[in-house]
């Protein structure tokens, strides 16, 4: 049957439970894609000054190119200009890793079939892979974040936040789906006998 609808309902209390986790999960992917063009946009607003330094606010605006569309294309023109605004190639590569999971998120993240065909295990399996995204994300989010602080705080020191980003992030995006004894909650799924979702090593994305 082509619907993803069928006459028997799907489960609701766990596949809502994943449903507020992918829609939570997109919205970590959509502000980490905004915060790349708002670094791109600083970088290109600094050169435009840096090379006329006499140019008025009109005059600098007026003169910054489009932004690209896709953020792969954001990414790249960040990368020409990285050596100039000592951005790492760890910080690079971990962007790049945020974008390909930014990417699985979107196109990938909760397809768990036919709501009427699917079963609580199989939730759990794309939750795996979700969470994991999730965590790259939140990775390349953290360093955007970080210099558009600085950018905009220069003088102040990087809140204790960056050290607690990532786990604030899983926490939000994936805290309902840990156990808890009322049967409103993911934790019927745990209460079946299916796995837990394996935990996250955040050391692996802090840079």
């Amino acid at each position: 049957m082509g619907w993803f609808l069928g006459v028997r309902m799907p489960e609701s209390e766990i596949t809502d439970a994943a449903m507020l986790a992918a829609g939570r999960a997109l919205y970590v992917c959509n502000q980490f894609e905004a915060k790349c063009r708002i670094v791109l946009r600083n970088m290109q607003i600094i050169n435009r000054i840096a090379s006329d330094p006499v140019a008025s606010l009109a005059e600098i605006f007026n003169g910054l190119p489009s932004s690209p569309k896709m953020l792969g294309g954001t990414l790249e023109k960040i990368r020409a200009k990285a050596e100039a605004f000592g951005v790492t190639e760890a910080q690079l590569q971990a962007l790049v890793k945020a974008k390909d999971a930014r990417n699985l998120i979107a196109h990938e993240g909760i397809d768990i079939g036919p709501l009427y065909t699917v079963r609580p295990r199989g939730i759990v399996q794309v939750l795996q892979r979700l969470r994991s995204a999730v965590a790259d994300v939140a990775a390349g989010d953290n360093i955007v974040s970080t210099w558009i602080y600085y950018n905009e705080e220069p003088r102040e020191a990087v809140p204790h936040i960056r050290s607690t980003y990532s786990d604030l992030i899983d926490r939000w995006v994936f805290g309902h789906l840990f156990g808890r004894d009322d049967s409103s909650s993911w934790a019927v799924a745990f209460h079946q006998g299916l796995p837990g979702v394996p935990p996250i090593n955040h050391r692996e994305h802090q840079l």
